[in-house]
């Protein structure tokens, strides 16, 4: 009796056993043969075996359906974090990626800039994970794999896609309103198994239905399910209760492993971008309120037309139409105030729910405020720099992301917060003040046209519905022809920024050139090429700063003397002595024998020992100025061997060594 018992126990367990044997030889053959996707965060970058890099199919973890999925950015980091390093994550949606630019005009990559500006000497990682069209779950997904990495500080800019975003309770790609399922899901779709049987299913799906993607929407209209949601609905209500959930099991996550996190608020334009969809609460008025509001604009009489719009909104306060057009007649009257109230309204009640609403960045204060992160208010920030001191065109692409002022608005804000961290860390931090970072950050002509080009293409399809006005092709400048070209796939961006550079080049505009180089520089922060011919041009136009520079990085990137010798020159060449002496050093110490390095090095150390007696008020002798002079035609710097050749005369106008000097200086100006 008890060994069928026990022959029945060891029957169940097999029974057990096999799905989940089946189920992992499934898996495991799937991986050997290399079928699905691999849907890891981060993989060994292709270039270079150091380096991780953003996996590009990532996305796929969040999309339902495989022909909306997208890609992000290809930014790469070390695998193993140095005590040099500086290491910032940013998760987020399409504003963080940059859209409608390249992800090299982000935020992200404008405040990658300024750090390394401000630490020349350390490896500043900024790494963008932010995806097109993703939500809060992206934020749980990433959450342990970003944690992994060591960050100094994680940068978080979400809010707007809890709606229509892949897995959005309004979506097309949604997985229902339970959001522990959805993140079950989520994880599930790691498996090649899951994702096989996934992809099988959905393509069934489409032939039973015969409703496959239409691909010539855009990818706006193709993830809208319900574009009805009012205020007081209930899938409004679970999109809220969606991002708390998220939100807050995310920034738990990194609070819990001591991790600083910076949250920006949710802004978008509310000046000018008009409510997609207005509905009143009685279907029976709502022609009438599209009438009256159509009178009442042609109205000129301002105090009319205000008082008629009031009369509409006590009439249906959340028709979303009436409240955006009487903000309108308040700014005819220069009442900002009373507009903004009424701008901020119009987006509130507009049913097509592509911004965010309040309650959103209501909720992120709340949690980051129960989580230690910092929350950053941006509304105050960009309404101070926006025409009228309100969010619209002046920094706005179009209804949500941002132009590239915009971007460096946001960018500074987080250079203020973050920027302290990477201060308390290193200690040596040069800070940039704003108009000297906006100065040299790198915008190129063709950069700037692709983010219009696909503004205006965005905007030829719903919700925007407004068509495109043709170009002359026959008048189409070389920046219009590749900013085109990329915007339709037709060349990419690698092979437009060289055809620009040699463009440039060739017609003898080195400066524009320069600003090409410095963008690729930007772009691959970690491709030593491009820093190293960045900071090569820059010596051939003399902007030794930016010699500086650049060869700093690329030694941070790969030491070497040769790096170091390119940094000395430059900080000779722009009187920048001092700083020049801890590099000579170090190349004294790797090339010892080297005797004309060893002489620079003593002729730099006995000049700025000399020129700081001066500084301190002390008097030089004769023997002083002339070992001045005599050092500073050695290191060929004729200006300032001139000035104290001069000082020598002007004390003994029969001075020997003065004149003699000044014959040399003469002598090398001819030559």
């Amino acid at each position: 009796m008890l060994h069928n018992k026990k022959k029945v126990v060891l029957f169940k367990i097999i029974a057990v056993c096999l799905p989940v044997l089946f189920v992992a030889g499934l898996e495991l053959a799937f991986r050997f043969f290399d079928v699905g996707r691999d849907l890891n965060l981060f993989i060994t970058s292709s270039l270079d075996g150091d380096y991780l890099s953003v996996n590009p199919d990532v996305s796929h973890r969040f999309y339902v359906q495989e022909e909306n999925a997208v890609k992000g950015t290809d930014d790469q980091f070390l695998k193993e974090k140095g005590p040099d390093s500086f290491r910032i994550f940013v998760l987020g949606e399409s504003t963080s990626l940059g859209f409608p630019f390249r992800h090299h005009l982000s935020f992200a990559s404008m405040l990658r800039y300024r750090l390394q500006e401000s630490l020349p000497e350390k490896l500043i990682e900024v790494v963008n994970l932010s995806l097109t069209g993703v939500n809060s779950y992206a934020l749980v997904e990433f959450a342990n794999e970003v944690i992994d990495q060591k960050p100094d500080a994680v940068i978080i800019a979400a809010g707007h896609n809890e709606y229509y975003g892949a897995l959005g309770v309004a979506s097309t790609s949604t997985l229902g309103n339970n959001s522990q399922f959805v993140r079950w899901a989520i994880q599930a779709r790691k498996l090649r198994s899951v994702q096989v049987l996934s992809n099988a299913y959905g393509n069934l799906q489409e032939n039973l239905i015969d409703q496959p993607i239409d691909l010539r929407k855009n990818l706006m209209e193709r993830m809208v399910s319900n574009k009805e949601i009012s205020q007081d609905g209930k899938l409004y209500q679970n999109g809220l209760n969606q991002f708390k959930e998220n939100i807050t099991l995310s920034l738990e996550k990194f609070q819990a492993s001591n991790i600083p996190v910076f949250y920006l608020e949710c802004i978008s334009n509310e000046k000018d971008q008009q409510p997609f969809i207005s509905k009143s609460k009685n279907s029976e008025q709502q022609e009438y309120l599209e009438s009256e509001i159509k009178k009442l604009k042609r109205l000129t009489d301002v105090g009319e037309k205000i008082k008629g719009f009031h009369g509409l909104v006590d009439m249906d306060e959340s028709y979303a139409m009436t409240h955006y057009h009487l903000a309108k007649a308040y700014l005819e009257t220069e009442n900002t105030l009373k507009a903004k109230a009424h701008f901020i309204r119009a987006k509130e009640y507009d049913n097509l729910r592509f911004r965010a609403p309040e309650e959103i960045n209501e909720i992120a204060q709340m949690v980051c405020k129960q989580t230690g992160a910092m929350f950053i208010p941006l509304r105050e920030i960009l309404e101070g720099k926006s025409e009228d001191k309100l969010l619209g065109n002046s920094l706005f692409m179009e209804h949500l992301h941002p132009n590239t002022e915009g971007h460096f608005l946001l960018a500074d804000a987080l250079y203020q917060k973050v920027g302290g961290l990477a201060k308390a860390k290193f200690q040596k931090f040069k800070t940039v003040e704003f108009n000297d970072a906006q100065a040299l950050f790198p915008v190129n002509v063709v950069d700037s046209l692709f983010g219009v080009y696909t503004t205006l293409i965005l905007k030829e399809g719903w919700p925007f519905n407004e068509p495109i006005q043709p170009l002359n092709e026959s008048e189409k400048t070389m920046e219009e022809a590749l900013a085109g070209g990329l915007v339709v796939g037709q060349i990419s961006w690698e092979n437009a920024m060289d055809k620009l550079y040699r463009y440039y080049v060739g017609e003898g505009e080195l400066e524009k050139a320069f600003i090409v180089a410095e963008t690729v520089a930007m772009a691959n922060p970690f491709q030593l090429f491009s820093q190293k011919k960045a900071g090569q041009l820059a010596f051939s136009l003399d902007k030794w700063d930016r010699v500086v520079y650049y060869f700093q990085v690329a030694n941070t990137i790969h030491p070497e003397i040769d790096n170091l010798k390119h940094v000395v020159q430059a900080l000779l060449k722009s009187n920048r002595l001092s700083e020049s002496i801890p590099y000579l050093i170090s190349i004294n110490k790797e090339n010892p024998t080297d005797k004309p390095l060893e002489k620079m090095l003593i002729t730099v150390q006995e000049i700025v020992s000399l020129e700081f007696k001066l500084e301190d008020g002390k008097t030089l002798i004769s023997d002083d100025y002339q070992r001045l002079a005599a050092n500073y035609l050695l290191l060929g710097n004729l200006e300032s061997a001139k000035k104290y050749a001069g000082y020598l005369l002007d004390k003994n106008p029969q001075n020997k060594a003065g004149q003699l000097i000044l014959k040399q200086i003469e002598l090398r100006l001819e030559s």
